[in-house]
């Protein structure tokens, strides 16, 4: 599930957008791979890329609203 999900990632990602309940999200792309600290919000590893999405600040609710993603290129191991 978790390779399938790798593949496809990327472009739903990109389709996230500002004011998505946190409930859809979490249907879509099932749970996170880990969470923020300091911000709500969740942590999806995509192969090389690695995307979070953050909400507004009904913390731990998932009638939370998505504020922002961003989708970033993992840094390599070695620098």
């Amino acid at each position: 599930v978790r390779r399938q999900r790798q593949m496809c990632i990327r472009d739903s990602y990109e389709a996230i957008k500002e004011g998505t309940p946190r409930s859809e999200v979490l249907e879509k792309f099932g749970e996170p791979d880990s969470g923020l600290s300091g911000f709500f919000g969740d942590i999806y590893n995509c192969g090389d890329q690695v995307v979070v999405i953050y909400y507004e600040v009904d913390y731990g609710s998932d009638a939370a609203t998505v504020s922002k993603v961003t989708i970033t290129k993992r840094q390599s191991p070695n620098g």
